[in-house]
């Protein structure tokens, strides 16, 4: 969510410094909007971590500032508490998910049909919108961290809500839920990634790799085989056991054998049966409407981020 560089508080913290050359490309600050995550390139001499007066600042386009001149500027970050609404003035928190947005879903799940949906068209692009904004905030955030996420757009990662129907009994032409996965490379690459499930009363968070193919399924296996005192580690911590319990092991998610080419008595076994290797939080539907989902997902996701960077390092060999 963008918001008017005049609605941004009166002060903010000095978060980084930098000097020009090494500057982030940005565009003029002076036409756009800044959102939370932004970087503020400002030319005012003072320490990081200080207090400044924005109404002394001048927002400056850095593609024209001119390199003869170019003296140590500070970056500034934007973090919610520092947002403001211009209607209100009340500190701005970071998005939550609307009840409309469940209330939706719940009604189409009654209502699974062409004419009821195209009747509340207006509902669903407010709830599609709303699964969009929550989304975007966690990509700018997270991607804080991950910078192999930092790129997406939550637009992209988000599954249509038509439901393909040719090979299915169930014929409801709609899903009953909204989904985003976050993956490097975008929604359909072979990588690992993140993902949110929104569902009344069946909502996750998570992330990992489903069902990759043949070649991909073979790297896994072989650098958890190979790894596998790191792989167990990873999995195996108090934070991961904590959030997650342990990856997925549902009922036809694995093999009943070890995979061929293993031995019957290899220790990362129930590993490698495995055909996909995803871990899944339950988020409540009292926990999709509070201040406090944004965090919950970003520890989830953080908690996964080791285990995701494994899995990728293993994709990104060569044959």
């Amino acid at each position: 969510m963008q918001y008017p560089f005049a609605a941004l508080r009166n002060t903010l913290t000095t978060v980084q410094t930098n000097n020009y050359l090494a500057a982030p490309k940005f565009t003029s600050f002076g036409r756009r909007s800044l959102g939370v995550g932004d970087l503020i390139p400002v030319f005012l001499p003072c320490q990081p971590h200080q207090r400044v007066n924005l109404s002394t600042l001048s927002p400056f386009n850095p593609i024209n500032f001119p390199s003869s001149t170019c003296q140590p500027y500070h970056l500034y970050q934007l973090f919610p508490d520092q947002l403001v609404n211009s209607s209100t003035s009340n500190p701005l928190s970071l998005p939550m998910l609307q009840s409309s947005t469940l209330k939706f879903l719940k009604d189409l799940s009654k209502n699974n049909n062409k004419p009821w949906f195209d009747a509340h068209r207006k509902q669903y692009d407010e709830a599609k919108k709303d699964f969009e904004t929550f989304i975007q905030a966690i990509i700018d955030k997270h991607g804080l961290k991950d910078e192999t996420i930092r790129e997406q757009e939550a637009k992209k990662c988000m599954f249509r809500i038509n439901r393909d129907v040719r090979f299915s009994k169930d014929k409801s032409p709609y899903k009953n839920n909204m989904g985003a996965s976050i993956n490097r490379g975008g929604r359909k690459s072979i990588f690992a990634g993140y993902y949110f499930h929104l569902e009344p009363g069946q909502s996750f968070v998570g992330g990992g790799i489903w069902m990759p193919m043949p070649p991909e399924m073979k790297k896994v296996r072989q650098e958890i085989d190979y790894c596998f005192d790191e792989f167990k580690k990873i999995v195996q911590t108090k934070k991961f056991t904590t959030v997650y319990g342990d990856l997925y092991k549902e009922e036809g998610i694995g093999l009943s054998r070890v995979p061929q080419g293993f031995e019957k008595d290899n220790p990362a076994a129930e590993y490698l049966k495995l055909k996909s290797w995803i871990a899944m939080q339950s988020v409540k539907d009292s926990e999709l409407t509070v201040k406090n989902l944004v965090k919950k997902t970003l520890v989830a996701f953080e908690t996964l981020q080791p285990m995701i960077q494994f899995v990728n390092r293993a994709l990104d060999t060569a044959e």
